[in-house]
Order: C-alpha cells, then sequence, then structure tokens
C-alpha cells in the first residue's frame, strides 16, 4: 500500500526527517502537496510521521475517492472525475500553486505524485483551455498514444507540467521532497504526472513529433497549434534540476505483482510472472494470453510483440517447471495497454477490452484444451478503467458454453466491452476507487483440477 512505501522512504527520529542521505529539522515548518488517485494513502503516512509539524497543503485527488485524512491544515480536494482534467482540479492546481509561492527558506515541501496527476494538476498555457487540453488527451487517447507520449505532449502546453513546478521551488530556495509512485513501465520520473518536479529534455519539438506520429497535426485545437508552434519558433529555455529539489520514486507496479503472486500461492498455485511490463494493443494482449493458455510451451514467437527479450527468456525457463499443470498454474502479468478506437465506438476500458479479446480468442482454442479450466483477469490497479465504473472484468471456462460469441464479436468490433460485460456476461470488475495506482494487472489461471469453481471463487 502507498502509506508502507512512504514509510520506507522517509523516517522520523526526534526532530530530525531523514531520506536516504538528507536530513532536515522540523519546526513547525512542513507543508504537503499532492495529486494522483493515490496521494490520500501516502498522505496518511506522512500524518502519522510528521503530522505535529504540518502548517499547511493541498491535496488534488480524483473525484469520488473515499479517504479518512485527518484536516491538519490540508484542504483535500476532488476532481478530474473519469480521469480528465476539469475546472475542478484547475482550481485545485492553482492552491498548490499559491502554497509553493509563499513558502519561506526554512520550510520542507513534500510533494506526494502518482498516477492520475496529469489530470490532477492542470494549468494550461494561455491561450489553451481545460476543453482544449480535454480534446488534446481524447484525441491522442482515441488514436491509441501510450501514455509516455501523450505526457510529451502534456508537458509543452502546460505551466506546471515537465519540471515547471519545480521551477517555483528554484526562486523560492525551501526544500521540495518529491516522493513518486509510478504507473509507467520503466519509471520515468520525468513522465510520471507529466513530471512537474522533474526537469525534462524534452520540448515542442518532441511533442510535434508525437502529434504527426498520430496523425492528429491538422487535428489539434487552435489555441494548442498556437502554443507548439510559438514554441517551435523560439529557443526553449532549459528546464534545470535544483540542489534544494529531491525526486524520489518510492514504488511501483512490481508490488502489485509481488501482492498478486503471494496471494495465489496461499491457494497452492504454481506462479509465473510474465512481466511487469506488458504493453502493446489491449485486444492483442488479450489473445496471446489465451495462445499462452493453449500452447503454454510454444510461446516465444507469442510474446515478442510486446516483452522485451530478457523477459521472454526468463519466463520460458521458469515455464519449463511447470508446464505438466500438476498445481494449478497461475501467470502474472503486469503493465499498461492501449486502445486504437474508430470513429464511432461504445464504452469500455482497455481492461475490459483485453478481457473481452480473450474471451473471444477462446473460443478457437477451447476444443483443443481437453481437461485444462481457464479464468482470465484484467483490472486497473486504481480501480477504474477507462470511462466506467469497472476495473476492468474476468471470466472462466466454467459458464463458457452460455456465451454467445457472436454477440462478443460485434461488441469487440465496436469497442463495447463494457455493455457486453454489464449485459451479456455479468462478469465486470467493480470494486471503486482504491486509493493506488501502479499500472494494470492481468492474471491467468490453468487448471486440471476439479475444485476448479471453488478455487476460482476463493481467489475472487
Amino acid at each position: 500500500m502507498p502509506d508502507h512505501l512512504v514509510k520506507k522512504t522517509i523516517q522520523r527520529c526526534g526532530n530530525q526527517l531523514i531520506q536516504g542521505n538528507q536530513s532536515f529539522n522540523l519546526n513547525l515548518n512542513v507543508f504537503v502537496v499532492g495529486f494522483g488517485k493515490a496521494v490520500c494513502g501516502m498522505c496518511r503516512a506522512v500524518q502519522d510521521l510528521v503530522g505535529d509539524h504540518i502548517v499547511g497543503g493541498v491535496l488534488s485527488v480524483p473525484h469520488g475517492i473515499i479517504h479518512d485524512l485527518k484536516a491538519n491544515n490540508k484542504r483535500v480536494l476532488e476532481g478530474a472525475r473519469y480521469n480528465t482534467p476539469d475546472q475542478a482540479s484547475f482550481a485545485s492546481t492553482q492552491k498548490i500553486i499559491k502554497l509553493c509561492k509563499e513558502a519561506k527558506e526554512s520550510d520542507l515541501i513534500l510533494s506526494l505524485v502518482t498516477g492520475g496527476g496529469s489530470a490532477l494538476l492542470n494549468s494550461p498555457i494561455h491561450p489553451i483551455t481545460i476543453s482544449d487540453m480535454c480534446n488534446v488527451v481524447k484525441l491522442l487517447t482515441e488514436k491509441g498514444a501510450t501514455i509516455q507520449d501523450m505526457n510529451i505532449v502534456r508537458q509543452q502546453i502546460s505551466q506546471v507540467k515537465g519540471g515547471k513546478l519545480a521551477q517555483i521551488v528554484k526562486y523560492n530556495i525551501f526544500q521540495m521532497w518529491s516522493l513518486i509512485l509510478s504507473d509507467i513501465i520503466g519509471d520515468p520520473l520525468h513522465l510520471i504526472a507529466s513530471g512537474p518536479t522533474v526537469p525534462t529534455s524534452n520540448t515542442c519539438t518532441d511533442a510535434m513529433a508525437v502529434v504527426e506520429k498520430y496523425g492528429l497535426s491538422n487535428m489539434l485545437p487552435q489555441s494548442v497549434q498556437l502554443v507548439l508552434n510559438d514554441g517551435l519558433r523560439t529557443t526553449p529555455e532549459k528546464v534545470l534540476g535544483t540542489p534544494n529539489i529531491d525526486n524520489i520514486l518510492v514504488g511501483n507496479n512490481i508490488i502489485a505483482v509481488e501482492a498478486a503472486c503471494a496471494k495465489a500461492q496461499e491457494f497452492g498455485c504454481t506462479t509465473l510472472v510474465l512481466s511487469s511490463a506488458v504493453q502493446g494493443e489491449a485486444k492483442d494482449i488479450g489473445t496471446s494470453f489465451m495462445k499462452m493458455a493453449s500452447a503454454i510451451n510454444e510461446i516465444k514467437e507469442l510474446l515478442k510483440t510486446i516483452l522485451p527479450e530478457e523477459s521472454i527468456q526468463k519466463f520460458i525457463e521458469d515455464v519449463k517447471d511447470v508446464v505438466s499443470f500438476d498445481n494449478p498454474v497461475c501467470i502474472i502479468g503486469a503493465g499498461e495497454s492501449t486502445v486504437n478506437l474508430s470513429k464511432q465506438h461504445g464504452k469500455g476500458g482497455r481492461n475490459q477490452e483485453m478481457t473481452l479479446s480473450a474471451l473471444v480468442e477462446l473460443q478457437d482454442l477451447f476444443q483443443h484444451m481437453s481437461g485444462v479450466n481457464v479464468c482470465f483477469l484484467s483490472a486497473g490497479t486504481d480501480g477504474q478503467d477507462g470511462p466506467t465504473d469497472a476495473a476492468g472484468a474476468v471470466f472462466s471456462t466454467l459458464d463458457y458454453s452460455d456465451i454467445d460469441i457472436v454477440i462478443a464479436k460485434e461488441h469487440l468490433i465496436r469497442h463495447d466491452s463494457y455493455n457486453f460485460f454489464k449485459h451479456h456476461y455479468k462478469e465486470l470488475v467493480t470494486c471503486g476507487m482504491t486509493g493506488t495506482n501502479v499500472m494494470d494487472i492481468h492474471i491467468l489461471l490453468l487448471s486440471r483440477s476439479k475444485n476448479f469453481a471453488v478455487f476460482c471463487k476463493s481467489n475472487n
């Protein structure tokens, strides 16, 4: 959980707050700012550690998140419904900027940064509006843009992203420790939440390259084109690092993978970690998972499109030990997929689409898998999957014969996975906001056990 990660990263000894080889003298001089889906849990740990020295703070958190934070001179402000910038998150951002500008040299600002921060910390460059920024994100999302590419563009049209919030710290000389929980493959600190406290070398040239890559040059709002073109004509000001800012990675999606492995082992599974860096088109990943279920000894070629070579080799070595299925086998992957949407599309999210794709793919493979039961789940660790109330979806071969594959294929073609799982196969994963965000988790369960039904229910 996020609070445990914070407590592993910073500790208190008397009136000293310690992080790595750094220390800070506590004297009623701590401010807390935060933006992202997991900052409430992180802030809970900060309260436990230095609550008696916190004199102010602003947290920008997702609309509808449940928290039990004490007031403690902090304001917890909700915004960015469905992970989309809005006026509420813009107002929260202005309060965070104001707090940073008012901090003194003797102060420490603890900055809590997690996935979702790109929508929750937003202040577009004039004349770009919040609506314009939302349109840019929508266009990139529909083209299947990666989160890395999306954040490169966001940085160039924002007053706070791409290290620009850090410039306020630079000019005011107070200390800032930025505690960052990664939601991006490879943990690039300058891109997580669009890197507000981390210097970046990205420029408008890089942003335009992303725009052209997805064929959006003539589709951007006029205000965005104006800002990017102005940036191309001027020499970019370097956003430099400053000695009074420390950017610290506190955790990533490996914690979710390890937790899933531990739980599966409790139920007697042999666990295999596919990778914590699964990426690509959601429906292709769903298809690959089912092909693994059908031909787990011959997976190398299937994985080349979604995994780096070193992950493939390690996974194959692990597979050799468990291919007999003497025990239930649980294959766990994590990462972040994309969906390339058609102009006319339904409702869903990348995890629901991945699960629906796996369900459809299994139709052709099911007859060759005599005696092997299959269960597949894909869900966002934050409890959100696209503009829906679900985190993802799950299915198993226990009731596979009840599925109308024709209807399933129709929903997959029009990217309408949510309505398929809601109305035709009621297996949406709905858990609400979880208070964390470390990408998505994918779980494939294979078993020859006659107690598979009991096993699946226990794991759910």
